[in-house]
């Protein structure tokens, strides 16, 4: 068990929620976090100005897309049902429900039709399903929906397994990275990262002289881990990263829910072998943003993290949330439970006969 404390990650849409979450007493959080994929470069660069004139005291992760892929920020806010047709494209076709990616996306989707009889795309994380069918056209795939919901964009549009191995920047994290560099408070996390050369490239275009590259290797640098890698690329992965985040979202999109499960408890068992921090993401506290209160599974779950080793956690939709009130609740929630369960012993607590009898039970397992 670490004996820092628990750190908290909190992502924010704009500053009005930064000065919300800062205005609040015991809602500060230890790092912000901004995801790059909801933002244009112009965007980003002004919310960085006035947060480095608000609080350039607490660092902020820049997450950077990486090989993602995600529905086009042209995509209509849409409703899909079960068994409905739809396409996926590049541009919006008269007459069909499309669904936007990347005309590259599309190229990947027939390939990948050609080679597979059913190939299955999960968009946002899984809340909507789709069965591709066999193209007929270089233009589009047709689609049948097997779980219908809303489509947003700029939404996770997951293919597994996932199609896309990068080693160097795509041009426009290139581009975010450069204009971004400049303020002091930055760090970056990396979506999708299989090699570490993606990491050596991220750090090389932030460049040693950079105000942000202010740590031993230069720039700070998560890696999100979203896809299936070998032990031993996971490894490669922590060796030139700063920390690692376990992204559960798209990682369940990818392994499925009960591969996740199975990849979850071989992971933790390895994880103290990576060389660096591991962070948990995704769906921590999967209630506080609708409900304004977590499930006792959600709570014990966040016990086990810190009993496991996780360093902290990335706080995603539950400070994105429109309810402020729940986005504060969120980030207070964590760090009462995390620090409860960090503590050996805590004043007053009447469970000290519980931990006392755990220890001897450990150090009578590790005898054996």
């Amino acid at each position: 068990m670490s004996a820092n404390p628990f750190t908290i990650i909190a992502t924010v849409p704009n500053m009005e929620r930064v000065e919300a979450i800062l205005g609040a007493e015991g809602a500060r959080p230890d790092y912000f976090r901004l995801n790059l994929s909801h933002c244009t470069v112009q965007q980003a660069v002004d919310f960085l100005t006035a947060y480095n004139q608000r609080c350039g005291d607490i660092p902020i992760f820049l997450d950077l897309q990486g090989s993602k892929i995600r529905l086009l920020r042209e995509q209509p806010t849409i409703t899909v049902n079960a068994g409905e047709e739809v396409v996926v494209c590049s541009a919006p076709i008269a007459g069909k429900t499309c669904l936007l990616v990347d005309a590259q996306v599309v190229r990947t989707c027939i390939e990948a039709c050609g080679t597979h009889p059913s190939i299955t795309a999960l968009i946002d994380d899984g809340k909507v399903e789709l069965r591709l069918l066999h193209p007929t056209s270089d233009a589009f795939v047709p689609a049948t929906v097997v779980r219908g919901g809303k489509v947003l964009p700029r939404k996770g549009f997951n293919l597994s397994p996932h199609p896309i191995c990068l080693t160097t920047l795509t041009t426009v994290d290139h581009e975010f990275v450069v204009k971004t560099r400049v303020f002091p408070c930055v760090r970056y996390a990396l979506s999708f990262v299989s090699d570490p050369r993606e990491i050596v490239a991220l750090r090389e275009t932030v460049g040693r002289d950079a105000p942000c590259s202010r740590h031993a290797r230069g720039c700070f640098v998560a890696a999100k881990l979203e896809r299936a890698l070998s032990v031993a690329e996971t490894r490669a992965l922590g060796a030139v990263s700063d920390e690692m985040w376990l992204c559960r979202g798209d990682m369940g999109s990818q392994l499925g829910l009960p591969g996740l499960a199975q990849f979850y408890r071989a992971f933790v068992h390895v994880m103290p072998s990576f060389g660096c921090p591991v962070i948990l993401a995704g769906e921590v506290l999967d209630h506080m943003p609708m409900a304004g209160i977590s499930t006792r599974s959600e709570v014990c779950h966040l016990a086990d993290a810190v009993e496991r080793g996780y360093t902290g956690c990335v706080l995603s939709n539950e400070t994105v949330c429109p309810s402020t009130d729940n986005a504060l609740a969120a980030i207070r929630l964590v760090r009462a439970v995390t620090a409860a369960a960090q503590a050996d012993r805590i004043v007053g607590s009447p469970f000290g006969d519980w931990w006392a009898e755990a220890q001897r039970a450990l150090a009578e397992a590790k005898k054996h």
